[in-house]
Formats: C-alpha cells, structure tokens, sequence
C-alpha cells in the first residue's frame, strides 16, 4: 500500500495531469512510443524495456501540455505492476514545414504494486522531442527525457535517462481541414 507521506505527491501529479489534459487546445495528439530508460544512482545503472502512451496537443509556436503514461512490461514478470506518468509543458517549436522540436519540463511520478505491497515517489523531469509528420494523421517522434525522482524522507535522488521512439495519430479542430493547417 502507499504510505501515507506519498499520498499528497501522487494526488498532487495526477490533478496536474487532469488540468493539463482537460486545457489541451489547437492541434491534439496521441502516440504510442516504445524504448530505453536507464535508472541510476551514484553506485549502479540498469536499463529496461518501456512502452507509453502519450497525449497532448502540437500547436505550433505555444507551450502545450504534454502527458505521458507508460510501464515497463518485464515487472509483471516477477508479479510487480510499475507505472509512470509525466505531466510536462511544451512549447512546439517548428524546425520545418513538417517537423517541429518539442522542449519541455515537468513533474514525474513512478509508482509499483506487487505481492509485498507499493510504493511511489515523485519527480521532476526535462527534455525534447521531434515530431516529423508523415501523410495525414500519422507522425513519427522521437525523444530523449531526464528524470529525478525524489524519495520522500531517507534516500538518494535516482535518476532515468529515456531514448523513446514512437508513432501518433494527429487530429485537428473541426474548424480547420488537413490541408491548410500544414
């Protein structure tokens, strides 16, 4: 079970998320992506498989919300569910007619379940993104993100690097066809 010091941090990153999610506006997105995150601490590293979901909205030249779910399937097999969000601002930058960088920062939260009960801790998170898009709706991203969690009372900070690459669906306001928002 949570303990109860975790309890504000884990309320406090899913309302964040909630707000995020609910002011997304312009050009809105989902993609899954799949790849790489390193965990490390002053005395090791060790990577895992990850696979997320990811929502937000791309519109050129504004800071967006950008939010991402995820889990790491190879905990299931010891009997541990891991999930992850990260509730990030954005700001789409466009590098090109059909490509745009996307910085952002934001909070992190980590949380596990298993036979011997759970845990979660929070974080704060940066990093960048490119979207290339490809024929209407699909786009391809890629991105790399820096994650610090903070454990809460004794404890080292962990840091998590992630490469991701991944695959989204754009859409667009019904006010605005595919062809002129290119």
């Amino acid at each position: 079970m949570f303990g109860r010091s975790c309890f504000p941090a884990v309320a406090l990153v899913l309302a964040i998320g909630a707000l995020a999610a609910s002011r997304a506006h312009g050009q809105s997105v989902v993609g899954v992506d799949a790849g790489a995150t390193t965990l490390s601490d002053e005395y090791e590293s060790v990577s895992v498989f990850e696979v997320g979901l990811r929502f937000g909205s791309l519109t050129r030249k504004h800071v967006n919300a950008d939010v991402r779910l995820a889990t790491a399937p190879q905990a299931l097999t010891v009997g541990a569910l891991v999930l992850a969000a990260d509730i990030d601002a954005a700001y789409v930058l466009p590098l090109g007619k059909d490509i745009d960088a996307t910085p952002r920062a934001g909070f992190s939260m980590v949380a596990a379940v298993g036979s011997g009960g759970g845990a979660g801790v929070p974080g704060i998170n940066y990093g960048v993104g490119v979207v290339a898009r490809l024929d209407t709706p699909l786009a391809i991203r890629f991105d790399y993100s820096h994650r610090t969690f903070l454990p809460l009372g004794e404890g080292e900070n962990i840091g998590a690097s992630s490469f991701l690459i991944g695959i989204a669906v754009l859409h667009w306001p019904a006010r605005r066809s595919c062809a002129k928002s290119r």
